[in-house]
């Protein structure tokens, strides 16, 4: 199985002969203007005849190709003493190469872990118990056209939209995402589809804006439970240019979010106890990204109830003239 983490990155899950899981990263590396890299770890002074040409190594009885100087290239992504094994080693590179990795090559990584780890650890059955807010925004909907479910967890909201006759796109991009409606044997009959996508990459987010704003049905809607406060700012605003190309010209965003003001002392992002992380944000923060996105408020109403204490829920609608 092929777990992608960036354009120049996957791994290839696998079990061993004796039925432990095993993996191999499979690293994309290259010369530029001068400097060997190797995703999304190393810019080092490697020479170009420390790779080329091509050797072979035995590897478990097979000969792979190797680079001409294997020593140089492990002494460069391990250190001179790589021969001797460090538990405690760990690649850290500097910001600069793992901020051009980033926007060269895009990151599903950044994250996820958290998500992946409610998933396996703290999710709960009634966790996919129906919503309030899912009854009231199906009040809202017009019949038939298209939901955008960004955030969509184990999918459980998108299978009910899909099964009252909405077209529904399933976003997200934890690897145990989709649970609920990969389950359900009647999803392949449904309008629903599921993607992958990061809101945490830009460029993955404006590529699946455009195929839906192409290829989408109308009436649209944009749906976002529990997302605007387990994002970071920067991928807040990939959510609203995503709503922005999804929804200019017609078509409404129905978001809940607790607000919940970081507090002196308070960890400025830790664990939601329904989802992988919290990020206190504010109803005028809030504002001030949707419009410099080009949204406009149609309205917003608070609700009791907040499923973390000291919160207040809000429900808010938006709309792209």
């Amino acid at each position: 199985r092929v777990v992608n983490k960036t354009g120049s990155f996957l791994t290839v899950l696998m079990k061993a002969p004796d039925g432990a899981p095993a993996s191999i990263d499979i690293y994309t590396c290259f010369f530029m203007s001068g400097k060997f890299l190797a995703t999304a770890t190393l810019r080092a002074d490697v020479p170009r005849e420390a790779i080329v040409p091509l050797g072979e190594l035995e590897f478990e009885g097979r000969l792979l190709p190797a680079p001409a100087d294997p020593d140089r290239v492990l002494a460069a992504s391990y250190g001179p003493d790589w021969r001797t094994p460090d538990a405690g080693f760990k690649h850290e590179p500097s910001t600069d190469i793992t901020l051009r990795f980033d926007h060269w090559f895009g990151n599903l990584m950044r994250q996820r872990r958290d998500w992946e780890i409610y998933w396996r650890d703290g999710w709960k059955p009634t966790h996919d118990s129906g919503s309030d807010f899912l009854e009231w925004v199906r009040a809202e909907l017009p019949e038939g056209g298209t939901v955008v479910d960004v955030g969509t967890g184990r999918g459980q909201d998108a299978l009910a939209l899909a099964r009252d006759g909405h077209r529904v796109w399933a976003l997200d991009y934890a690897r145990e995402a989709f649970r609920a409606v990969l389950d359900d044997p009647e999803h392949e009959t449904l309008p629903l589809s599921i993607h992958k996508v990061n809101f945490q990459d830009t460029r993955d987010v404006l590529s699946l804006a455009t195929w839906v704003a192409h290829e989408a049905d109308r009436p649209r809607a944009v749906y976002a439970r529990h997302l605007l406060d387990a994002l970071p700012p920067d991928a807040r605003d990939n959510v609203w240019r995503l709503a922005a190309m999804v929804l200019r010209g017609g078509g409404r965003l129905y978001a809940e979010v607790d607000v919940l003001a970081q507090r002196p002392g308070q960890e400025p992002n830790r664990f939601h106890p329904r989802a992988g992380r919290l990020f206190p944000v504010t109803l005028d923060g809030l504002g001030a990204e949707w419009a410099r996105l080009g949204a406009v408020e149609v309205s917003r109403t608070s609700v009791e109830g907040a499923s973390v204490a000291g919160a207040v829920r809000w429900r808010i609608v938006l709309a792209w003239p």
